[in-house]
């Protein structure tokens, strides 16, 4: 019987939407701490979204906020964060002192990108990996829509 269920999870449908969702939905919230010199800022880590999925319940909907957010480092300050456009993240994504990283953890991709002053920029988005992930993860807990907001 739990393999049966366990299938008809799998194969179930959750529904992709952009935009805002209805009242009552569970918001993934995002993380806003340091290791270290880094600023961890996943915009919608799995922890978060496994309890937003689990507050909704079945059938339920679920809100991941997935704008970029962008912090500056200088030496060991970490100024405070401010979502970014689309156009901007795309824009340190192809600079050739960008490096790229994805945590396991969070289920959250980041970007570090070196600055002619020796200051760093952290960005932390959701790529489509990581929107597909948690959007499994939410099919799994039953979760009938999920809303993508920026």
């Amino acid at each position: 019987m739990i393999l049966l269920r366990t299938y008809d999870r799998m194969h179930a449908s959750v529904e992709r939407r952009q935009g805002a969702a209805p009242a009552g939905a569970a918001e993934a919230l995002p993380v806003n701490a340091t290791s270290g010199s880094v600023p961890l800022s996943p915009r919608a880590g799995m922890d978060n979204v496994y309890a937003a999925a689990v507050q909704a319940g079945e059938g339920g909907a679920v809100v991941l906020h997935t704008a970029p957010y962008e912090q500056q480092v200088v030496g060991s300050e970490i100024s405070e964060g401010k979502t970014v456009t689309i156009g901007r993240l795309n824009w340190l994504l192809s600079g050739q002192k960008t490096e790229v990283y994805r945590s396991a953890r969070y289920a959250s991709s980041y970007l570090i990108h070196k600055e002619l002053d020796g200051s760093l920029t952290v960005v932390w988005y959701e790529s489509e990996e990581d929107i597909g992930q948690k959007l499994d993860l939410c099919r799994m807990l039953g979760i009938s829509a999920v809303y993508i907001t920026d």
